[in-house]
């Protein structure tokens, strides 16, 4: 299951917002209507208080292949499209945090 981080207070408010709709542009009688807005407004309050995540959005790079040519023999280095850093191994990861798959 991938993560999905998202806006806990924005997504309290729309709750909250759909729970002042309960009765308005849902067809249910009073009872239920206040059910339901207590239901929403819960799950408002619930959504706050979620703990936050640290997380930082995925970069994403390419190597980038450059030859060096030496009188007896070539050697073949990958430089990451994001920081420059140069490497003699492709790695999924480049050593700033981006994730090597061609900017996908």
């Amino acid at each position: 299951m991938d993560v999905r981080p998202i806006d806990a207070n924005l997504f309290a408010k729309s709750l909250e917002i759909e729970a002042r709709s309960v009765g308005v542009s849902w067809v249910c009688d009073r009872h239920e209507a206040a059910a339901i807005r207590g239901a929403f407004k819960m799950a408002a309050t619930n959504a706050r208080q979620f703990p936050t995540l640290d997380y930082a959005p995925v970069r994403h790079g390419e190597w980038i292949e450059d030859e060096l040519e030496y009188p007896e023999e070539v050697v073949f280095r990958y430089k990451c499209s994001e920081c420059g850093r140069t490497e003699l191994v492709k790695e999924p990861y480049c050593h700033c945090g981006a994730k090597m798959d061609g900017g996908k």
